[in-house]
């Protein structure tokens, strides 16, 4: 009952990036606050909750264009999710699910809503990280236990304490491998999903299972030999 919060999130996820980086540095300097700002409006512990917030922030006013040059956010990436935002609901209603008006503002002043978190973690449990002990790092447990970062753009980079694990929706590898857009969740929530992530069939989930190599064990047996004419 939190399709409220996750719908307009991946609409969100789906497009560029939503932050505008103006070139002179008065301007870079403004957007840099009013980003913070936003940050805050999400509840700032959560790059998943910003973006939330910052779609509703663009819609629930008059004019979304000048809302968005107004907070340094790109006009169009806010009308393509939109327009996505309003395909997914169209989807869910063919479903007949149906959107709590309790969930219409899930955004609190302090963090994401629970249950949002909780929807991110079944949506995206291949993307789960654990910190490492003593260092600010992670890995990842996907099963190539990758070491990666905290981006430098997210609400959580440089923050007092880490949280030992997080769900990011996607790796930027540069110098360094970061995750991006990210939010803390608990290991009660995914201690039951971690197993699942060795029994994914991938190619099944892609829609390859055509193609998907075999194992010697299940190779066809290859025809015998004819027979020697007399």
């Amino acid at each position: 009952a939190c399709q409220a919060a996750v719908v307009p999130i991946v609409a969100m996820l789906t497009v560029e990036n939503v932050f505008v980086k103006p070139g002179s540095k008065k301007e870079a300097e403004r957007a840099i606050g009013v980003h913070a700002q936003l940050a805050r409006e999400g509840g700032g512990s959560s790059d998943f909750s910003t973006l939330l917030a910052i779609y509703q922030l663009a819609t629930e006013g008059g004019s979304t264009r000048e809302w968005c040059n107004d907070n340094c956010i790109h006009w169009r990436a806010i009308k393509t999710a939109q327009s996505i935002c309003e395909q997914l609901g169209a989807i869910l209603d063919r479903q007949d699910v149906r959107v709590d008006e309790k969930d219409e503002k899930i955004v609190s002043s302090d963090s994401m809503s629970q249950r949002a978190r909780q929807a991110l973690c079944y949506g995206l449990f291949g993307n789960v990280a654990r910190t490492v002990p003593g260092r600010r790092s992670y890995r990842t447990m996907d099963g190539h236990g990758t070491v990666a970062y905290i981006h430098p753009s997210s609400v959580l980079f440089g923050a007092d304490s880490t949280p030992e694990w997080v769900v990011y929706h996607e790796l930027v590898d540069t110098a360094k491998t970061y995750m991006r857009t990210l939010c803390p969740v608990k290991y009660a929530w995914i201690k039951d999903l971690l197993p699942r992530l060795h029994n994914v069939d991938v190619y099944r989930l892609s829609e390859c299972s055509a193609k998907r190599p075999r194992k010697d064990s299940e190779a066809e047996p290859s025809s015998p030999p004819p027979s020697p004419k007399r």
